[in-house]
């Protein structure tokens, strides 16, 4: 398709990306709504003007190949936020806003739903109460393992939509973010926060007020990156004063192990590129969480007699991830807290039977994979436990 000056005039963002998007082994420059081929010329142009955010990675599994997340500025933009195939331009997921969404985010953050999922301050249709500002968390979390027709919320309320790093052990990103002073426009503290899908809010890993961020309400490190080689994410920020640089990496232990994604080119490319205008993140050309799915429990009969019968799906820790060798299935009566209940051996899919139940009464049950550990010698013992799945409550 030829595209005259007119028509690719304010279809650039402040910051590009560069990704093999068509499979060619050749990288393209995705300037926003706007893709140029590795030769120059446009390979096309959704014409949704600009925006401030972009991210780029696999993130809709159904879908093959990679996928753009862009948020757009124009409030005649048919979408506020979409994710479009990063070959084609065709639009996959996202809504329309009617005003400026400044903020959007990717990454897989909740294990229940299959592929990653995708984030903004605004809700479709100009709903949000929040305006759509920097530091809304009345948007939403949306679901790839959606359509365009039928987009699928997760949760009503969403995260930082900033950076996405790895930093405590586990295959689901986190949030690189800050807290900032608005009226008299300079930055507190940096953070990083992870998503809890189950109370749909951020959960605090790391303060610190002698680190202090870029960009204004935008709250970008110096750099996040895999610096030392462990498959994690380091982050560099400017001290209080100004005078000094620091180097930050996580304390969490691991029980994975994977190459340095400095070995996946794109991701490599992403480093260079991240300080160009506006900062984004680097992503990886793969999903690291890639088939990761947890258990969910469904009714399949309750009687105060026979006792209340569940069924449950079987997990996946995902392509990347670590053998599922059976399952923890927690308990609780009421309002009390969830205990262990029983373990069920095996990666298969299957169903229990909770026969201490009583009439009038309500049960909550909650399942989680147990993986195996492979770095556990023969003489330890070490369960690690997956992701908790959503609740199921029964009343008797």
């Amino acid at each position: 398709m030829t595209y005259t000056e007119f028509e690719l005039e304010g279809q650039g963002n402040h910051s590009m990306a560069v990704a093999d998007v068509d499979g060619d082994g050749k990288d393209e420059i995705i300037y926003g709504s706007l893709v140029l081929d590795d030769d120059g010329t446009v390979l096309y142009c959704t014409n949704l003007g600009h925006g401030d955010a972009m991210h780029v990675s696999d993130w809709d599994w159904n879908n093959p190949g990679l996928e753009i997340l862009q948020v757009h500025e124009s409030s005649e933009s048919a979408y506020g936020i979409e994710m479009h195939d990063a070959a084609t331009g065709k639009i996959l997921h996202g809504f329309y806003s009617g005003h400026d969404t400044g903020r959007g985010a990717a990454g897989d953050i909740d294990p229940t739903a299959f592929g990653a999922e995708f984030w903004c301050g605004d809700k479709p249709g100009g709903e949000n109460p929040g305006g759509g500002e920097w530091d809304s968390t009345t948007g939403g979390v949306y679901s790839t393992d959606s359509s365009l027709e039928e987009l699928v919320m997760l949760s009503p309320h969403n995260p930082a939509a900033n950076f996405t790093l790895y930093w405590d052990g586990d295959l689901l990103p986190e949030i690189q973010d800050h807290a900032f002073y608005e009226p008299d426009y300079y930055p507190i503290a940096g953070r990083i926060n992870k998503w809890d899908y189950l109370a749909h809010e951020e959960k605090r890993l790391f303060e610190s007020t002698e680190l202090l961020t870029n960009n204004g309400t935008k709250g970008n490190m110096g750099l996040v990156a895999d610096l030392v080689g462990d498959w994690r994410d380091e982050f560099i920020g400017r001290t209080a004063d100004g005078n000094a640089l620091r180097l930050y990496s996580t304390n969490y232990e691991t029980p994975y192990s994977f190459p340095t994604p400095l070995k996946d080119r794109q991701y490599r490319l992403g480093i260079a590129w991240q300080n160009t205008a506006y900062n984004q993140p680097t992503h990886r050309s793969y999903a690291l969480s890639e088939g990761l799915i947890t258990s969910a429990l469904s009714l399949v009969k309750a009687d105060a007699e026979e006792g209340i019968e569940i069924s449950y799906t079987e997990a996946s820790d995902g392509k990347y991830g670590l053998p599922v060798k059976g399952y923890l299935v927690s308990r609780a009566e009421g309002e009390e807290d969830f205990s262990e209940f029983m373990r069920l051996d095996g990666k298969e899919a299957g169903h229990f039977t909770d026969h201490d139940v009583e009439s009038g009464k309500t049960y909550r049950y909650q399942i989680q994979a147990v993986l195996e550990d492979e770095k556990a010698l023969p003489s330890q013992e070490r369960m690690i436990v997956s992701y908790k799945s959503q609740p199921l409550e029964v009343e008797l």
